[in-house]
């Protein structure tokens, strides 16, 4: 066996020779050369260092052991902390076992290996070696693969003869077995000393082999003993291989047939070339050969031969091929017809190698390039090049031969052109459109000439562009009278078109005709509008619709508006259907309205339809949104109110009726108040409720509304109804004074009476005994003046000196109630002066008049003075002192305010009472404020805080007036407040059935317990104003007899118009008529549309959306004047219009 090395050496494996490297792994620990005895167990390790796991194999002489090599063999690899280790085992050694042992670690391309010797005693032997070929001028390295144990030396014959050691000049050495350190030397073969040779521990070296090193070598191994061993191998050089020149022709031509050699200096041994071909179509022979049936350009390219012998290196030699290209055409002749007055371009491409040079000939001449309307131009393409030859507005005598002639310095061609010239026929004459409808148009003409017209071309195009390059063209074919027409349909409604003519034969067409402009009828739209989006808005009962127009190619008009549908899908009760009619503000721009009035909290289906002048398109396919829940529409009925105890009430009702409730109800409000008292507020979820805490024996104003999410709805009619009687309290003050000698005078303030007071009842009784009370009843007088509020009684018959206990209580018809705190004093003949009159806390309010008591006991009778402030009231135009010593406060006001105390003396004593009096303002005017909408007001006012102490509340009155109107109430003086408050502390209330578009004047007053306040003043107009003509006539369409407007495109300022006057008179004239609307039958009991072609109908007694002025002259021009009425004012507008001719 042989293996190659790096270097070109050549290695027979008599023993292994290895090239190190420098490798990232490295063998830490190896085994070292042993010597056993036969029997015994060999173990072999290694251990490797390296970035990754190495494998490994373990070879005896070069040979790799396998694990089917022995049974006695065993390999083992495991990792260790220093790295991967090998073990190889061998059981029972044996002397054939020995040998040169080696463990190979292989990374990647990477080889680390170590070799020693196992030695085991026994007579030497020497393995089998195969011979091995090598090429002359390599090295050799051969090392004995013996066994056995002790040797005494090796030596090597070569021939039969033994190498002996030389000088460093010699060409074959033998060294000494280290083992044994003897040295043996033999003589010297009969070989070419000048050539070295080494034999080192076995291994023989032979540099540089040639023919001549043929041969057998022997390797011959000796014991001590005398024991011996040989082995010969066979060494064969073989001679390289050697390359000749490649001989081959500069350039080779298209189409030509080429051998090219690939020549071999003569070897001893066979040689097979074998060539490498870029391209196909190419045969290559054994012999070396390279044959080209026919060089084609795709031939062109490198060339390589290989030599090899299975021994060396292998031999290449590269060639370059080259392929010249004649010229060539693809097309040597061809016809060309052309037409009178064309644009005519002769094309010649010749193609092959530069340089390439063309010349043009005429019938055989060649020709001047610089002759009129001629112009040739040459362009190199990537195959050859082109060269153009163009006859400009070419001529009758253009027609002729001619001829590219090219050439290269490979071959010449000629290209023929045969070139003919057409004349066209006449064009017709008086071509006029016959009739016109939405989708057709039938055209005539005449041809007069006598010409061999053939056909007929008729070219057809949008006006508006005149491109007649994308024209529709129609052919028709020529009949044998002069006048000729055609019908041509699949046009587009109300479009603008142009035609024209010309006449054809096989060879050519004339030029056209002048052309004829018409435009086509409109249809109702085919398709309805697009991106269709349905949303609520944030007011209930409404939603906004968006939309943009249908395709521009469905539309088959002008669109003049739009109609809205909304039809509710649940079962209401009621029919709500809206139908809206939209006018168009842009025509091919977004579209959006606001559908109101719809009801409250229902789903609602909502398709659109456009229409113009022919009538309505299909509706779209319905989108399904609800209306915003709003507040219920309307209040309870059945209201019941009744009073169950002195503190309650219980309020019944009816529900709402579903369809009013405007969405999900969720409750009831319940509004109740005492006169002149706030509203308090109470909610339920059912029709009854119980109201609790309130003020006893007290008349309530009880009013329900229901409520959503939304808001509240309406109140219902307000009803009163009271709580029931209870006893009453306790009387709040009493006082006893001394009256005689055997009487006491008792004197008391009403309490709070829970129900109508019946009596009073008096208790007195000796403080030290212990029988009952004396008991007196005092009825309730009824004719007792207003401001006495103080309640009297005097018990008689007492006994002087005896001290007394008084107490009072009241009664009702539920009962008595409890007792006053009870007061003591004894009856005696010096009655000290004492005023009886009990005083307190009064407001009144300003500019009254206000009196005091001061009623007094007393012995003698005293003497009473009255202090305002602390200051004695002497004469005052504001004072007035009665014979009763009451004092009169006329017209007071805020200066007059304080306390009053009138002090009543006699020679015993003094007693006295005290006023504090306040007086009370009138309410401030309410701060106002107002929001105009379209037909309503909605005025909103803070509420005014209360400035007095008596609990009741403030009352609003508002009133309003058109401009230079009467005035008038929005509600009674004597209603109740406003039903509901939707922000705390503010009042609203909403004006509604007002005009648009109209100024108002509103007054809002404050009344409470004291006055009615200055009236708040605010001035505000509603919403909206005079209605706007359309600027252009857009929406002003005709035939020959009608003239048709279209009332949508008025935009009514944001008031609906109540009136429209439509005048007309012809251009120049200066009377005016006032037109009838022929759009409605105005006798007909049930009006219909007149004409079915606008596609929309009116409801008698409503505006119509369309005008419709007849019995017109067709082809005239009208003066018609439009006149719109709305509550903000008028609109009027001239407009220039013209009816249509007869025929379109």
């Amino acid at each position: 066996m042989a293996r190659k090395k790096a270097e070109g050496m050549y290695t027979g494996y008599l023993g292994i020779y290895r090239r190190k490297r420098t490798l990232p792994m490295m063998i830490s620990h190896h085994f070292s050369e042993t010597t056993v005895t036969p029997g015994v167990d060999v173990n072999l390790q290694c251990v490797v260092n390296s970035p990754h796991p190495a494998r490994f194999v373990w070879e005896r002489d070069g040979v790799v052991i396998l694990s089917n090599t022995d049974s006695r063999y065993s390999i083992t690899q495991t990792m260790t902390t220093d790295g991967v280790s090998t073990q190889l085992n061998i059981s029972h050694v044996r002397v054939d076992d020995g040998g040169r042992f080696a463990c190979v670690a292989h990374l990647g391309e990477s080889t680390v290996f170590h070799e020693d010797r196992v030695n085991v005693y026994g007579p030497p032997y020497i393995r089998t070696l195969p011979p091995f070929k090598v090429q002359s001028g390599q090295s050799v390295t051969l090392r004995c693969p013996y066994y056995g144990y002790p040797i005494r030396e090796i030596t090597w014959e070569y021939k039969g003869k033994e190498i002996i050691p030389e000088t460093t000049q010699t060409r074959y050495k033998r060294f000494i077995n280290d083992t044994a350190n003897i040295e043996i030397f033999g003589r010297k073969p009969k070989l070419r000393s000048k050539r070295d040779a080494t034999v080192t521990n076995g291994v023989l070296s032979v540099n540089r082999v040639s023919k001549s090193d043929n041969g057998l070598f022997a390797c011959i191994v000796r014991s001590p003993s005398g024991e011996m061993a040989k082995r010969s191998f066979d060494l064969q050089v073989v001679e390289a291989p050697q390359l000749e020149e490649i001989l081959l022709a500069p350039d080779l031509q298209e189409g030509q047939i080429v051998q090219i050699h690939c020549n071999l200096k003569i070897v001893s041994e066979t040689w097979r070339p074998v060539l490498e071909v870029a391209g196909g179509g190419v045969l290559s022979l054994s012999n070396g050969s390279l044959i080209f049936d026919s060089v084609a350009l795709s031939d062109a390219g490198i060339y390589t031969c290989h030599v090899e012998n299975g021994v060396g290196e292998a031999l290449s030699k590269t060639i370059w091929i080259s392929v010249n290209k004649p010229v060539t055409f693809d097309i040597v002749s061809r016809n060309l017809t052309a037409k009178l007055g064309q644009h005519v371009t002769i094309e010649c491409q010749a193609k092959g190698d530069d340089p390439i040079r063309i010349m043009w000939t005429r019938n055989g001449k060649p020709i001047n390039p610089l002759t009129q309307r001629l112009k040739i131009s040459e362009a190199k393409s990537d195959d050859g090049m082109t060269s153009l030859l163009e006859l400009i507005q070419s001529e009758t005598g253009d027609a002729a031969l001619y001829q590219c002639k090219a050439g290269n310095p490979f071959g010449a061609d000629v290209y023929s052109v045969y070139l003919s010239i057409l004349e066209p026929p006449s064009p017709p004459t008086d071509l006029t459109v016959d009739s016109v409808t939405s989708r057709s148009v039938k055209l005539s003409w005449r041809d007069m000439t006598r010409s061999l017209t053939q056909y007929y071309s008729v070219q057809v195009t949008n006006s508006d562009r005149l491109m007649w390059s994308t024209a529709r063209t129609i052919n028709v074919t020529r009949l044998g009278d002069n006048q000729h027409s055609v019908d041509i349909t699949g046009l587009q409604p109300a479009t603008r078109y142009a035609a024209r003519t010309a006449a054809g034969r096989s060879s050519d067409i004339s030029a056209y005709c002048a052309p004829v402009r018409f435009t086509t009828s409109e249809e109702a739209p085919s398709s309805p509008p697009l991106n269709i989006q349905v949303s609520q808005t944030t007011s209930p009962g409404e939603l906004r619709v968006k939309w943009l127009p249908p395709p521009a190619d469905t539309l088959h008009g002008v669109i003049l508006g739009y109609r809205v549908k909304a039809v509710p899908q649940e079962d209401t009760g009621i029919q709500e259907t809206s139908d809206k009619i939209i006018k168009t503000t842009a025509l091919y721009s977004k579209q959006e309205t606001v559908i109101s009035g719809l009801l409250k909290g229902v789903r609602y289906s909502v398709s659109i339809a456009a229409f113009n002048s022919a009538g309505n398109g299909p509706f779209s396919i319905p989108l399904f949104q609800d209306t915003r829940e709003g507040a219920p529409e309307e209040g309870p009925t059945s209201v019941e109110c009744g009073g169950v105890t002195s503190s309650a009430l219980r309020v019944s009702w009816q529900p709402i009726p579903v369809h009013r409730q405007a969405g999900s109800l969720v409750g009831y409000s319940v509004l109740f108040a005492a006169q002149g008292r706030p509203w308090q507020n109470a909610t339920s979820i059912v029709t009854e409720m119980r109201l609790q805490g309130l003020h006893k024996f007290t008349n309530y104003t009880v009013k329900v509304a229901g409520y959503s999410n939304y808001g509240i709805g309406p109140f219902s009619f307000p009803i009163v109804c009271s709580t029931l009687q209870d006893v009453p309290d306790a009387p709040s003050e009493i006082k006893l004074l001394v009256s005689s000698a055997n009487s006491l005078l008792v004197s008391w303030k009403p309490p709070r009476p829970n129900g109508r007071l019946l009596h009073y009842t008096v208790y007195s009784k000796l403080t030290a005994s212990n029988d009952g009370p004396q008991i007196h009843r005092v009825d309730i007088e009824s004719n007792i003046d207003a401001y006495e509020q103080t309640q009297s009684l005097e018990l008689k018959g007492l006994v002087e000196g005896r001290q007394y206990d008084v107490w009072v209580s009241a009664s009702t018809a539920v009962g008595e109630g409890p007792e006053s705190r009870r007061v003591s004093n004894a009856p005696s003949q010096r009655v000290v002066a004492g005023v009886w009159s009990l005083g307190g806390r009064v407001s009144v309010r300003v500019h009254s008049a206000l009196p005091l008591a001061c009623r007094s006991v007393g012995s003698p009778p005293p003497r009473t003075v009255w202090y305002h402030n602390h200051n004695i009231i002497t004469h005052h135009p504001r004072f007035t002192r009665n014979k009763d010593d009451s004092l009169l406060i006329k017209s007071i006001d805020q200066s007059l305010s304080g306390n009053y105390t009138c002090l009543a003396k006699n020679l015993y004593g003094s007693d006295s009472v005290v006023y504090s009096v306040r007086v009370l303002p009138l309410p401030d005017p309410p701060s106002l404020r107002a929001t105009p909408y379209k037909d309503s007001i909605v005025v909103e006012w803070d509420e005014i805080k209360i400035s007095n102490e008596s609990g009741f509340g403030v009352s609003y009155n508002l009133t309003w007036r058109e401009e230079d109107g009467p005035w008038q109430e929005a509600w009674p003086t004597t209603r109740l407040p406003n039903s509901q408050q939707q922000l705390p502390g503010v009042q609203q209330h909403a004006l509604t059935g007002l005009k648009c578009g109209t100024k108002y004047s509103i007054r809002v007053t404050a009344t409470d317990s004291v006055g009615t306040s200055a009236p708040a003043h605010v001035d505000v107009t509603t919403l909206g104003g005079a209605p706007v003509s359309p600027l252009s006539t857009d929406w002003l369409w005709s035939n020959a007899t009608h003239i048709y407007i279209q009332l949508s495109g008025w935009d009514d300022g944001g008031c609906d118009v109540t009136k429209w006057d439509v005048d007309y008179r012809a251009l120049g004239t200066s009377f005016w008529h006032r037109a009838d609307n022929l759009a409605v039958h105005t006798n007909s009991p049930h009006p219909q549309t007149l004409d079915p072609n606008l596609g929309w109908g009116y409801n008698y007694a409503r505006l119509p959306t369309s005008y419709a002025l007849g019995s017109l002259t067709p082809g005239t021009w009208y003066q018609v004047r439009v006149t719109a009425y709305n509550d903000a004012g008028t609109a009027a507008t001239v407009y220039t219009y013209a009816t249509k001719t007869e025929d379109g």
